[in-house]
């Protein structure tokens, strides 16, 4: 329900070492990030980050302070982790260079099931942030993308932009991703979710789950 299988978004399972493999990836999608826009690099947008430090940490509770010694590390979890989220949604949405591939070749569906965690969460106005200093004029906002991308996962109604512009859902008033899902499920029909469920993508258990849960594992030969 809380810990994530693939990926660590945010302070709470930084140190999971379970989680490292895809650590890999995540400078995979800062380095498309800075490339999209010129002047962008580490140092700056750590800097910028600094201006948010103060806020994003009053949404986590019981975590130590990371930048004891001066080495922003919170900024830079808050760098790598947004960008792997911002950069994976505009993947999904089809919008990366047209003479890369996908970084993430992976199903999709274990990402989007981390990605929807409540202890797996990035504060949405950083998220937003890091979208709007990378993103062109012409782009749609991160809630946008996130409604395009998210529609199939949890299986709400697809919305039009004009259905879309009625709800009340902007960076101002988001918490996270999670809350995006919220606020979208509660203006989908329930009854349609319901019946609609056993269509929704599933997410294999892991090994250990499945034993916990009662499975037996058994050798076989050949």
């Amino acid at each position: 329900v809380y810990t994530p299988k693939m990926v660590s978004i945010g302070p709470y399972h930084k140190k999971n070492p379970q989680l490292g493999p895809m650590e890999k990836y995540k400078l995979l999608y800062l380095r498309r990030f800075l490339q999209r826009k010129e002047g962008l690099d580490v140092k700056s947008c750590i800097t910028y980050l600094e201006h948010l430090k103060e806020e994003a940490l009053k949404c986590y509770d019981d975590i130590e302070d990371l930048d004891t010694d001066g080495s922003h590390e919170f900024c830079k979890m808050l760098l790598f982790d947004g960008c792997f989220v911002v950069e994976f949604i505009r993947e999904c949405c089809g919008i990366h260079p047209e003479v890369e591939n996908k970084i993430i070749n992976i199903n999709h569906n274990y990402i989007f099931r981390d990605l929807m965690l409540l202890e797996n969460q990035l504060s949405f106005f950083v998220l937003d942030k890091l979208h709007d200093m990378a993103k062109q004029d012409d782009e749609l906002p991160l809630e946008t993308l996130v409604n395009k991308v998210f529609t199939f996962f949890v299986n709400w109604p697809k919305m039009t932009l004009e259905s879309f512009g009625k709800i009340e859902c902007n960076a101002k008033n988001i918490n996270h991703l999670l809350h995006v899902v919220h606020i979208f499920s509660c203006h989908g029909n329930p009854m349609k979710n319901l019946e609609d469920c056993s269509t929704s993508p599933a997410v294999m258990p892991n090994a250990t789950e499945l034993f916990e849960a009662g499975v037996s594992y058994a050798k076989v030969r050949n």
